[in-house]
């Protein structure tokens, strides 16, 4: 099977890298890739998501066929395999059953009935869905030659798994009830994403840093993961149960990206406690004070940002969108990436167009400043 390019696969990361490093740039990379949405949920090539997520060669074909049309689109950014099997890879190894429906991703169902059951818990990596993960990463590479960078499978943070173990009002719970339970379990969480990560990294040849998130960055600068607990705790709690936790995960691999949906604007600031935080993702535009994001973290940490979900609930289009979003981010011509996808290639070429523009037409509006950021 082919993959992609050695040349385009290359093609963008120092653009990707300056950003991520807040250097200064004319305008921010922009990624705009090609994905075509069915009103059957079928993939572009008419995929369930059960079968994408159980066939492994239906999901390389799908990637593959995802990179290319991104790759002739000029989509900048960097092609990559992700080995998805779903959001409970970690859940599983500790035994919970995942379920897989037929269109929309798997579901895990969680196995804590009493606090104290944290204790019976044992993980192997052995058991689940880490081993479908290590076989597909073994198929993409034989299938490519080593050709595509693979990222690590989608990580949910030790908050995100702990709440699929223990549901998430029992998690929540918990940590007012039972905070001694609540943090044994994170603690087991966090050491299996640490072992695991570890186990995927020496397995895949040609590594997509950082992970199952978040556009290209430098190899060794951390790995990505998703936290979406991060939206719906207050502070005082995320500080007590979160962050200690991902400075764990970011001690172990040199960084850390975080995703979260939702607004969690509240909790940015216990994340820049975390050592070596790289950046953050914002994937709901709408929901979040954007200005107020960027104020927390420029000169700090990057920010990728990207439309969501339910964006069109606030703005009549995809051109008031990004009005909005450059106006509220592009403000230090630095440490911004921006990330959207269109129905098919002329699309996604004009959304990026347009985004570039806008841009840059804050620059020549006297708007952003290009001095580089301080470290």
């Amino acid at each position: 099977m082919i993959g992609i390019p050695s040349a385009e696969i290359e093609r963008w990361k120092p653009l990707l890298e300056s950003a991520w490093r807040l250097e200064p740039l004319e305008a921010p990379p922009v990624s705009v890739g090609v994905r075509p949405v069915s009103k059957d949920l079928l993939s572009s090539l008419g995929y369930s998501m059960r079968e994408l997520v159980l066939d492994e060669r239906k999901q390389l074909r799908q990637q593959l066929h995802d990179s290319a049309e991104n790759v002739n689109a000029g989509c900048e950014t960097v092609p990559g395999l992700i080995p998805y099997v779903g959001v409970g890879v970690y859940a599983s190894a500790f035994g919970c059953e995942i379920i897989y429906p037929e269109k929309i991703d798997p579901w895990v169902k969680p196995i804590i009935d009493h606090p104290r059951q944290v204790y019976e818990l044992e993980p192997s990596l052995d058991r689940g869905q880490p081993p479908m993960v290590l076989r597909r990463i073994e198929y993409f590479q034989r299938e490519t030659g080593g050709g595509m960078p693979i990222r690590l499978t989608d990580t949910q943070d030790p908050l995100d798994t702990s709440a699929l173990i223990w549901g998430q009002r029992g998690l929540v719970t918990a940590m007012h009830t039972n905070p001694e339970e609540a943090h044994e379990l994170l603690r087991r969480v966090t050491e299996l994403i640490i072992q695991f990560s570890k186990v995927q990294l020496e397995a895949i040849e040609n590594f997509y840093s950082p992970g199952h998130l978040c556009a290209w960055a430098p190899p060794g600068s951390g790995i990505s993961v998703s936290d979406d607990l991060a939206a719906v705790l207050s502070p005082a709690l995320y500080e007590e149960f979160g962050v200690p936790y991902l400075t764990r995960i970011s001690e172990a691999f040199n960084g850390i990206y975080i995703h979260s949906c939702g607004d969690y604007n509240h909790n940015i600031g216990a994340m820049l406690k975390i050592p070596n935080l790289r950046g953050i993702d914002i994937h709901s535009p709408p929901e979040v004070n954007l200005k107020a994001a960027r104020e927390l973290t420029r000169r700090r940490i990057a920010l990728h940002v990207s439309p969501g979900i339910n964006w069109e609930t606030k703005y009549p289009s995809w051109r008031e969108l990004w009005d909005n979003v450059t106006e509220m981010t592009w403000d230090g011509g630095y440490g911004v990436i921006y990330n959207d996808a269109g129905q098919d290639a002329g699309e996604a070429q004009e959304k990026m167009r347009y985004v570039k523009s806008r841009c840059r037409e804050r620059k020549a509006r006297g708007d952003v400043a290009t001095t580089r950021a301080s470290s």
